[in-house]
């Protein structure tokens, strides 16, 4: 006979996940599922906006890992300007 576990939610990443397995009687999983909300409209809260304030507003909505995620964009930032003004 198998169990089923529920984990719901994961709120350790964003989005909010949610797993649920199917566990044998040797503890083995024989079936699993996710689901999650991925899209949070990052996208549309930045429309617009300046490539200045994406750094310190993405920052700000990451509670995951803020510091990089701001280190991440002004990466790509720096790398978008020295490939554009060459």
């Amino acid at each position: 006979m198998s169990n089923r576990v529920v984990i719901d939610p994961i709120t350790r990443i964003e989005g909010h996940l949610r797993v649920e397995v199917e566990v044998d009687e040797n503890n083995t999983i024989t079936k699993a599922w996710s689901s999650s909300t991925l899209w949070r409209g990052i996208e549309v809260i930045l429309k617009g906006r300046t490539p200045m304030d994406v750094g310190l507003i993405v920052q700000r909505i990451c509670g995951y890992v803020p510091t990089r995620t701001t280190a991440a964009v002004l990466k790509r930032l720096r790398m978008h300007w020295v490939l554009k003004f060459r």
